[in-house]
C-alpha cells in the first residue's frame, strides 16, 4: 500500500474537534447553611446564661427574664417590648440601634455596653448598674430612670424627653445633649463637664445639686433661664 495514503487521510490540528468533558458536579454535603432564627418572645426565662447570644432581632418581646446572664451578646437592633427584666447581667453587650419600650428594667448590669444610637420609650429603668455605658445617640422618651448607677457614661448626642430623673448622680461628660420636659428629684451633677446641651421646660431644676461643674456660656444660659441653682457651675 501506497504509505501517501495515511498522509492523505490524517486530520490537521485545526479539523481536531475536542470532545467535551462531562462537568463535575458537587456532591451534596446533607446541610443546610445555618441560620440564627430564635424567638424567644413570650417566654419565662430565669437562671439562665445566654452569654454571646445574637441576631435575635425582634424576637425577644413579651418575655420575663430573672437572673440571666447575657456577657458579650451581639444584640444590634433588639426590639424588647412589654418585657420584664430583672437581675439580669449584660455586660459588655452591644445593643446599638435597639429599641426598649414600655417595659421594666430592674437592678440589671449594663456595664460596658453600648446603646448607641437606641431608642428606650416608656420604661421604668431603675437601680441599674449603667457603668461606662454609651448611650452616644440615644433616646429616652417618656419614661423613668431611677436609682441607676451612671459612673464614667459616654452621653454624647443623648435626647431626654418627659423622662422622671430621681437619686441619680451624674460625673463624667455630658455633651450636645437635650434635657426638655423633665422632672429632676435628689439628682446631683459631680465634677461634671457639661458643654453645648440644651435645657428646656424641665421641672425642679431649683433643687438639682451641681458640684464643681464646668459648663460653657449656652449651657449656662439654657440652666439659668431653667430656674436652675447656678451655685457649683463655673462658666469656661
Amino acid at each position: 500500500m501506497d504509505l501517501n495514503y495515511f498522509s492523505d487521510t490524517i486530520l490537521s490540528a485545526d479539523e481536531i474537534i475536542p470532545i467535551e468533558q462531562p462537568t463535575a458536579k458537587p456532591l451534596p454535603t446533607g446541610r443546610k447553611k445555618f441560620e440564627w432564627n430564635w424567638d424567644m418572645s413570650k417566654g419565662n426565662w430565669a437562671d439562665a446564661d445566654f452569654s454571646g447570644l445574637k441576631n435575635l432581632k425582634e424576637q425577644f418581646s413579651g418575655s420575663n427574664m430573672k437572673n440571666c446572664i447575657f456577657n458579650d451578646a451581639e444584640l444590634t437592633a433588639l426590639v424588647l417590648a412589654n418585657n420584664n427584666i430583672e437581675k439580669c447581667d449584660f455586660t459588655a453587650s452591644d445593643l446599638r440601634g435597639g429599641k426598649i419600650e414600655v417595659s421594666n428594667l430592674l437592678n440589671n448590669k449594663f456595664n460596658k455596653c453600648s446603646f448607641i444610637d437606641a431608642v428606650l420609650m416608656k420604661n421604668n429603668i431603675g437601680k441599674n448598674d449603667f457603668s461606662e455605658a454609651d448611650f452616644s445617640g440615644a433616646e429616652f422618651i417618656n419614661g423613668y430612670f431611677d436609682s441607676n448607677t451612671v459612673i464614667d457614661v459616654i452621653w454624647n448626642i443623648t435626647s431626654f424627653k418627659n423622662t422622671g430623673f430621681s437619686n441619680i448622680t451624674f460625673n463624667g461628660k455630658i455633651q450636645n445633649c437635650h434635657f426638655e420636659n423633665c422632672a429632676f428629684y435628689n439628682v446631683t451633677f459631680k465634677n461634671v463637664d457639661i458643654t453645648n446641651t440644651f435645657f428646656k421646660y424641665n421641672r425642679k431644676m431649683k433643687k438639682v445639686v451641681f458640684e464643681n461643674c464646668k459648663v460653657d456660656k449656652l449651657t449656662y444660659a439654657f440652666l439659668k433661664n431653667n430656674q436652675a441653682n447656678l451655685t457649683g457651675l463655673t462658666v469656661v
